[in-house]
């Protein structure tokens, strides 16, 4: 089976594209992007990452983050000089285009209060996602696409950000595609949740379509809220 998830709890008509080109990628800590690339590899979004930034000017702040993104692959193409301050950093991207574009920009604990200023000086919009327990706070993330007219997400994800997003409580439709395979019990699950206690815990979703895909069966079924 493979799932995908939507969320689509928003007001708004308007709809938008996740599929846009990100101008520009900036790593100022080692340990923020071993940490990206960790949470990457766990969500089972690694390759997506490493799609991103191929297409993406790839900026660093210093010799640890050059380090760790080396080690992952990634090609560089901005590096901050010596000592490796904002202001180096700044001078490192200034003929990076950014106005209106988007900009990824790797943090690890405070967020670098005169990098925002100065990319939002050069027309990009910065936008902090928070995070809980040191994890990316989805709720958060989808409170923030509502905000930019994102009507509908769809996400086709593995079993933890399936789950994860799951216990966020943002999702509200599940497409499952069942194909007439048979893997055995050693098989990935759909959803990685916690252990059930009791039978009244269970997820009820309601199934509102099923439909032939070939030789697969398409189940569509909403979450109630």
């Amino acid at each position: 089976m493979a799932p995908a998830v939507r969320s689509a709890r928003t007001s708004t008509t308007a709809r938008g594209s996740l599929s846009g080109r990100t101008a520009l990628a900036i790593f100022q800590t080692g340990v923020g992007t071993r940490a990206l690339f960790e949470t990457a590899l766990e969500l089972g979004l690694a390759d997506t990452l490493a799609r991103m930034l191929d297409h993406t000017v790839v900026a660093v702040r210093g010799p640890k983050p050059t380090a760790v993104l080396r080690g992952q692959g990634v090609r560089i193409d901005r590096t901050a000089a010596a000592p490796y301050t904002t202001h180096e950093l700044l001078a490192a991207i200034a003929d990076v285009p950014i106005d209106g574009q988007p900009v990824l920009v790797q943090r690890y604990g405070e967020s670098n209060a005169s990098l925002n200023a100065a990319l939002e000086a050069r027309g990009a919009e910065v936008v902090v996602v928070p995070a809980i327990g040191g994890k990316t706070d989805l709720a958060a993330v989808a409170r923030l696409l509502a905000e930019r007219g994102f009507n509908e997400v769809t996400v086709e994800t593995g079993a933890k950000l399936g789950g994860s997003l799951l216990r966020a409580g943002v999702i509200d439709e599940i497409v499952l595609y069942v194909a007439p395979v048979l893997l055995g019990d050693a098989a990935q699950g759909l959803f990685a949740l916690a252990t059930f206690e009791q039978l009244g815990e269970a997820i009820r979703p309601r199934i509102v379509d099923v439909r032939a895909v070939g030789a697969d069966l398409r189940i569509t079924a909403r979450l109630e809220t």
